[in-house]
């Protein structure tokens, strides 16, 4: 980065660090005058400068910044502020009173005792894996924080990043006092702040709506336009000068080099940070030396966009405390060694200093970094058969008795398949590595968690599996019998219903072809779409000329086998409800006398039931503090009807129906929902049970009974990690299983199937688990040969939706154990399909000859919906 006498600077990034020290080598030195902040003497002479009263707090941080690899240039390495001030309401700022100011010797994380109790409770659940372990599962500085607070000045940069949109209102920067008590308060907000809330000079556009963009209203109708300011400045001019005379004054002065210490000094990693509770997830501390250690380049790109996606701590600078402004004397030994070696010398260079670097070896060629990591809403609920599924009693013993509320130590699994190191390619094709179509949402404390639909944009070779463990099935695609003749696919239908990704979509085909079978879809277009499919409903004419049971048994239940042209597989559009904020989750239910109810969730923070018959919305809950991104629905059939569920017993015991969220937010809900005849709903208000162990934005959520002792949910986080929680109807709930987080994307999909088994979506993989005896253990998985992002389970055949537009239906055998190959179909939702983002099926009648038949949906992320039918060609 060089800085000009202007007081502009340009960042220039080079594909190698010889080229970037051959560059360097012409330009003026040190010892011409130009300083070069990554120097030590640079940093010596900020210090003394700072000490000696020559330049301000503010000054120094910034130097500190950029000699800490910190740039204006790149939002995720962005200077870094702190919060000073932590009276917001008062109606004059007193800087002479210190419970004015926050206190500078804690991080944000533990500014509030109780806030902080938690995160200690589940950093003491770590303790068997200590070399991974950390406190807050958020970081301090990270892009989605930085457009957050600069969204009014830079909306091109947010929209680039909400994928064309900005955010829920409730979650828009629009009130400081509203942004300082979400740090204090939100698990998964421990931001800081940026330079412009102490720089006057620069200007505050960052508070005021000068470009009149539509922000939207607030849950309770206010409308987001300028920043809500403290009542003790009357504009935004006034409020940056009071931030900066409250940054220059005394009492900051005195306690800002132990919040040094805790950004760039000896308490910012390793034991320091433990002991000053300053310990964040490791990727936040990768470095370059880092990625020279890292095999290959694949290696080096996942790490690089998992610490982007987090946030990545500055580099360190002081190994010794930090001095005190009044401090007389200095250690000389106080900056950290590795800064004498962040750039090369000459000598170092080498004789081959003029090389052509461009023609270097390809283990030497520079890796770019693209977008950040992929996660996924999850996939609707689908109706599935359980061939496949039943436990073997000998193998897995008897399932738990009903009530029992033990409690069992969750299982940790940093890598249950003992796959650390990712498959060598099975083969080019199907190894497209999805980078992303970002969704990613941000709020105040919400940061950076983010949901994004992978799409097929990288190509990359995975590494050779490590043996299976004992417990595990290992399976190798190239092992594995073929099974691709088995069935062929026929395209019925592709239309564009959406004009953004569909999010959600469910099929209910009716067994009765006298009553209309219906698409039901959402998306991050806000829109929610029942279609009817007319070629799947008997017409009039055949009504007059056939009963139902013998139109059946003679016509093809698609009446496929007639000559129908392309134009009668179509869709009919039946409703539309519309929302202010993108859609991203969907589940459908029956209300038992011929009525649908759709839930949907999405980035207004609410669920809303919507009746396919009667054509409103019905009930509705503000659910999470932020995005909706995961919804799963099952009836309460076999639940004993006067048995306590959760917190909220009275509800609990009038529900029918058992509802999971999951949110942004890193929570999950379990709701009581009453559904009943007419489309009658009703959503109780208070969760029956909140669940906080995630350390991540929640990506997919799926819920499951366990044998009438209560449920079982799963939920899948964006950083890859899994996490199952057990909750009884006597109130109890506890972790069952945490399945730490992995490189290659969120845990995109979940799903449960008939007799507790659990399938799971990690980037290419997808895994199989069995919950029995109050244990989940892993038990098979299998390479997709491309990123997943949603999945459906039919009979014993479970399908997934992949980055590379394509489908891959993968056979289950006994137990839940993958042993033959996907089949793959690509160009799903056209010649050239984008990526799959939701899928669902429905099993059809067998075709006359007794083969079996299925109707699959799928929706990509560019709005297309394609439906087509799979039938058996051999049995």
């Amino acid at each position: 980065e060089l800085y000009l006498s202007s007081g502009a600077s340009v960042l220039l990034a080079y594909e190698t660090k010889r080229e970037r020290e051959r560059v360097l080598s012409l330009l003026p030195r040190l010892q011409d005058g130009v300083p070069c902040h990554t120097d030590p003497s640079f940093i010596v002479a900020a210090q003394e400068g700072w000490k000696a009263g020559k330049i301000s707090n503010f000054d120094y941080l910034l130097a500190l910044n950029s000699a800490a690899g910190r740039t204006f240039h790149d939002l995720s390495r962005y200077p870094v502020f702190p919060w000073v001030v932590a009276d917001y309401t008062s109606e004059k700022l007193d800087l002479n009173n210190p419970g004015t100011f926050r206190d500078l010797t804690k991080p944000v994380g533990a500014l509030n005792k109780e806030r902080l109790e938690y995160f200690m409770s589940r950093y003491k659940s770590m303790q068997g894996d200590m070399d991974h372990a950390f406190l807050y599962g958020t970081h301090y500085s990270a892009p989605g924080y930085v457009l957050y607070y600069l969204v009014r000045s830079m909306p091109d940069q947010m929209l680039c990043l909400q994928n064309g949109k900005f955010d829920a209102a409730d979650r828009m920067f629009h009130d400081v006092d509203h942004t300082y008590a979400s740090i204090l308060i939100n698990h998964a907000d421990v931001k800081e702040l940026i330079p412009e809330f102490y720089d006057p000079e620069a200007g505050y556009d960052f508070l005021i709506n000068a470009r009149s963009l539509q922000l939207g209203s607030t849950q309770t109708g206010e409308r987001v336009h300028d920043v809500k300011l403290p009542k003790w400045a009357k504009d935004p001019r006034e409020f940056l000068e009071k931030n900066r005379r409250a940054l220059e004054c005394d009492v900051v002065t005195k306690l800002l080099p132990r919040w040094v210490d805790l950004v760039f000094g000896q308490k910012s990693r390793g034991q320091g940070a433990k002991d000053a509770l300053n310990l964040f997830h490791p990727t936040s501390y990768i470095q370059s030396s880092d990625f020279e250690a890292m095999k290959t380049d694949e290696d080096k790109m996942q790490a690089e966009l998992q610490a982007t996606e987090f946030g990545i701590c500055p580099d360190l600078l002081f190994i010794r405390t930090h001095p005190l402004k009044s401090d007389i004397s200095v250690p000389s030994n106080i900056l950290s060694p590795a800064l004498s070696g962040r750039a090369m010398t000459l000598e170092q260079l080498g004789d081959d200093f003029g090389t052509d670097y461009s023609k270097a070896e390809s283990g030497d060629q520079p890796w770019e970094l693209l977008e950040t990591p992929a996660g996924q809403a999850p996939a609707p609920n689908d109706n599935y058969g359980s061939n496949a599924f039943m436990p073997n009693e000998s193998e897995h013993g008897t399932a738990p008795k009903s009530g029992t509320n033990e409690a069992t130590r969750p299982t940790q699994a940093s890598n249950p398949f003992g796959d650390e190191e990712d498959d060598e390619a099975e083969d080019e094709e199907d190894s497209a590595m999805g980078l992303t179509k970002s969704l990613s949402l941000k709020g105040s404390g919400r940061g950076t968690q983010s949901s994004h639909f992978t799409t097929d944009s990288d190509i990359y070779r995975e590494s050779k599996p490590s043996a299976p463990t004992s417990r595990t099935q290992e399976v190798v695609v190239n092992d594995l019998p073929s099974n691709h003749d088995g069935w062929k696919r026929k395209a019925l239908l592709c239309k564009q219903i959406h004009s953004d990704t569909v999010s959600g979509c469910s099929l209910l085909v009716q067994e009765d072809r006298r009553q209309p079978s219906y698409l039901v879809s959402v998306s991050l277009d806000g829109r929610l779409l029942v279609h009817t499919l007319p070629f799947l409903q008997e017409d009039q004419d055949q009504r007059r000329n056939f009963s139902s049971t013998s139109a059946i048994t003679r016509l093809s239940y698609l009446g496929l086998g007639s000559d129908k042209s392309e134009g009668q597989y179509s869709l009919k559009e039946l409703r539309t409800h519309s929302s202010t904020d993108p859609l991203a989750c969907l589940a459908l239910t029956s209300d038992g006398g011929g009525g649908r109810i759709a839930f949907a969730g999405g980035h207004d923070d609410v669920v809303f039931a919507y009746g396919l018959n009667s054509a409103c919305a019905l009930a509705s809950v503000y659910s999470h503090r932020d995005a909706v991104t995961g919804i799963d629905l099952i009836e309460r059939s076999s639940f004993d009807n006067n048995a306590v569920f959760g917190d909220a017993a009275a509800s609990s015991m009038k529900s029918t129906h058992i509802m999971v969220t999951g949110s942004y937010d890193a929570t999950v809900k379990v709701w009581a929902v009453t559904v009943a005849a007419g489309e009658t709903v009703a959503i109780d208000r208070n969760p029956i049970a909140e669940l906080f162990d995630a350390d991540a934005s929640i990506a997919s959520v799926a819920v499951t009974e366990t044998y009438g002792s209560g449920v079982a949910i799963a939920a899948g986080c964006s950083d890859g990690s899994l996490i199952v929680w057990v909750c009884t109807k006597n109130g109890g709930k506890k972790v069952l299983y945490k399945e730490e987080a992995r490189r290659g994307g969120s845990c995109a999909a979940v799903k449960w199937a008939p007799g507790n088994y659990l399938f799971a979506a990690f980037g290419n993989r997808v895994a199989s688990y069995l919950l029995s005896n109050g244990t989940l253990r892993p038990v098979s998985k299998i390479s997709a040969g491309s990123p997943v992002n949603c999945l459906t389970l039919i009979e014993e055949n479970l399908f997934a939706g992949c980055a590379d537009g394509g489908l891959r239906m993968i056979p289950i055998a006994e137990g839940a154990h993958f042993n033959t190959s996907p089949q793959p179909w690509r160009g799903i939702n056209g010649e050239q399909s984008p990526a799959l983002t939701s899928i669902s099926g429905s099993k059809l009648q067998r075709s006359e000859s007794g083969q079996r038949r299925y109707l699959i949906a799928t929706g990509s992320v560019d709005g297309n919906m394609a439906v087509f039918e799979l039938e058996e060609t051999t049995r």
